[in-house]
């Protein structure tokens, strides 16, 4: 999406997006700041922010300004725990609660199973630019992870599953084998998945809560059935259930209007994809 200033001015979350970024980043943005309005203060600062970053001048934010944004905001993010080349990036409670972000019922007491996404589309893999999401934790295409949410944050992310822990991965995958997708997972994603299964780990067990079971969202949504696709089961869940002992909740089990695991993501699933 293409921001610009106009008239009547250009307003909504991406525009304060953009604002907030401009304002963290020292940018003046007026007396009003972020207010999620594209007037002139905010078309000054994006100048200014082009100007100081050699991008083409315009004042307007389109693929290359929201591209530097993403770049220089992510400069700024400590990682929280490395290990080889993937780091786990935490933002919690950096940013606003996410939009599906239920108040009423956090905190979540009730917490033992971790859900699995994909996202669907590919967004530009930095910290910054996943701190909206309506989840728990991001597995970024290059294997780093990003510590989003508190896991006891009640978010609704998968209909009847959305009392678990969300991990949401960059990119969309195929759901079959025999399907082609723009993303396939990497042996640094499936390490990225390492440090999130282990800090999952930690995070459980200090919490006092027992992790029992490992689900998909397509088990809680029919149009998500490719959601988070074979490779994403194959690679991850798996290995998680058998080092774990955890339970898929069985090769029949969906909820709402989910669909129960389909047979090309594993040897015990019957179901049709």
């Amino acid at each position: 999406m293409l921001l610009k200033y106009k008239k009547p001015a250009m307003g909504g979350p991406e525009v304060k997006r953009v604002q907030e970024a401009l304002h963290e980043l020292g940018y003046d943005l007026g007396k009003w700041g972020p207010d999620g309005w594209y007037g002139t203060d905010t078309r000054d600062a994006v100048v200014a922010f082009q100007k100081k970053e050699g991008l083409k001048v315009d004042g307007k934010v389109g693929r290359e300004t929201w591209a530097k944004l993403d770049e220089v905001m992510a400069g700024d993010e400590p990682p929280f725990q490395e290990e080889d080349d993937n780091v786990i990036i935490d933002i919690m409670d950096k940013y606003p609660n996410p939009r599906l972000y239920s108040p009423s019922r956090t905190p979540n007491k009730h917490v033992d199973t971790v859900v699995l996404h994909q996202m669907g589309v590919y967004v530009a893999d930095t910290a910054y630019r996943v701190r909206s999401l309506n989840g728990h934790i991001a597995l970024l295409c290059s294997g780093d992870v990003v510590l989003v949410n508190n896991p006891r944050e009640f978010i609704y992310h998968a209909q009847g599953l959305s009392d678990a822990v969300c991990i949401e991965v960059n990119g969309l995958y195929a759901g079959t084998p025999d399907r082609l997708a723009p993303q396939i997972l990497t042996d640094n994603m499936v390490e990225g998945a390492r440090l999130i299964k282990n800090w999952l780990i930690d995070w459980f067990a200090k919490e006092g809560l027992e992790w029992r079971y490992l689900c998909a969202h397509r088990q809680s949504k029919d149009s998500r059935r490719s959601d988070p696709g074979h490779e994403i089961w194959k690679r991850i869940a798996m290995p998680w259930i058998e080092e774990l002992g955890l339970s898929d909740k069985g090769p029949d089990w969906c909820t709402g209007s989910g669909r129960p695991l389909p047979k090309e993501w594993g040897s015990d699933y019957t179901a049709k994809y």
